[in-house]
């Protein structure tokens, strides 16, 4: 063989050589990173998907039925009655101590405190029966110690002064010291709507006075009366109405059926009579007693406040010490 034969054989095995060393190193790693590419594209102008932690099916379900089962207990938690739930319990406890009406069975007051209202939530409205007998017993214990304490008082003139003392105006007044409308159960209960909640809260409380008496007697029903009631400032000699009559004419009535002398008025003082502001001062007799004085810018002024003093004093004279006909 020739060497220019030899050299040609030999550039061709080096040649092929080469060629399957690359064909073989193209063929490695071009592999494995053979994507399509729409796919590569795709891939890098996508943003990033935060990786999200797997999902456990025995896990995820329980949540929307103890969610459920959370709302439903709520529920039915709002619907019962108050003593039933802690913090409406501790409410009533701090109720009783604060007003004292602390009874031997805890179910009484809560009856006492549910108006006929909220029977819609299965509640059995006992309050009306109590509150039937807390207003008779109210006007009792305000009539009969008002009657012992003013024996000469009209009988009108009484009973206008036992509703001052124990009507709707005192008794939601009272109801409203006390707190009854932060403890009381009635129509508009969870509502957050506080209109017309006087007039059922004197009801409750009349419903209380009911329940304080069927459970710890009469004694400590007066007691109570006298402490919340009696104890308020009214004024007395209003509700005799001297302005709506003639004055002069009512003492003249009063006197005669007294088997007394006929009254009349007598100028004890005056001062300025001829200037713009006099001043005059007369007395009402009876004979030699004198009954009452009052002073005016006119003789008639004088006069009649003069028989105003008269009344007063016969009408709203006290009893130093008395007895009630109940305590007899």
């Amino acid at each position: 063989m020739s060497i220019r034969a030899s050299s040609s054989l030999l550039l061709r095995r080096q040649t092929a050589c080469c060629s399957s060393s690359v064909v073989r190193l193209a063929q490695s790693p071009l592999r494995s990173l053979s994507l399509p590419l729409h796919t590569t594209t795709q891939s890098l102008n996508r943003p990033a998907k935060p990786s999200s932690p797997p999902t456990t099916p025995s896990s995820s379900s329980p949540a929307p039925a103890s969610a459920a089962t959370t709302v439903a207990k709520e529920d039915v938690a709002s619907t019962q009655p108050h003593a039933k739930r802690p913090h409406e319990r501790a409410r009533l406890a701090a109720f009783a101590a604060r007003t004292g009406l602390v009874f031997s069975d805890p179910k009484l007051l809560r009856h006492a405190l549910t108006h006929r209202s909220y029977a819609k939530a299965g509640v059995d409205p006992r309050s009306t029966k109590l509150e039937s007998l807390g207003a008779r017993v109210l006007e009792l214990f305000v009539s009969e110690h008002l009657a012992a304490k003013y024996p000469k008082m009209p009988s009108d003139a009484l009973a206008s002064l036992v509703r001052a003392y124990s009507g709707d105006h005192a008794v939601q007044s009272v109801a409203a010291t006390f707190g009854v409308p932060l403890v009381m159960l009635w129509k508009n209960t969870g509502t957050g709507t506080s209109a017309g909640s006087a007039p059922v809260s004197g009801s409750l409380l009349r419903s209380l006075i009911g329940a304080l008496h069927t459970d710890r007697g009469a004694s400590a029903t007066r007691s109570f009366v006298q402490a919340h009631f009696l104890s308020r400032t009214v004024d007395v000699e209003a509700h005799l109405r001297l302005d709506q009559t003639n004055p002069m004419a009512r003492l003249a009535g009063l006197v005669k059926s007294n088997g007394q002398i006929r009254p009349v008025s007598r100028l004890l003082q005056e001062t300025g009579r001829l200037s713009s502001a006099p001043v005059f001062l007369v007395g009402v007799y009876s004979g030699v007693v004198k009954l009452g004085e009052g002073h005016g810018s006119s003789l008639r002024q004088a006069e009649n406040r003069a028989a105003k003093d008269a009344l007063c004093k016969h009408y709203l004279v006290q009893a130093k010490e008395y007895t009630v006909p109940s305590l007899r």
